[in-house]
């Protein structure tokens, strides 16, 4: 965000919100446990300087 105010670079802040919409598109189930299961699959309850998140990109839609 910082960049795209100060440089006007929208670029890094577009590909970060795909990345963000990648992400939260496949977070769905009916089950909390199996969603946490896949959260947890994806290190999403980690410290960025613990892991990286994966990004799971369901391909059945």
């Amino acid at each position: 965000l910082r960049k795209l105010t100060r440089q006007g670079d929208a670029e890094t802040y577009i590909r970060m919100m795909q990345r963000a919409h990648m992400f939260s598109a496949n977070i769905y189930d009916q089950n909390a446990d199996a969603m946490e299961t896949y959260l947890k699959s994806c290190n999403a309850f980690k410290e960025p300087d613990e892991a990286r998140l994966k990004i799971m990109v369901n391909d059945n839609d």
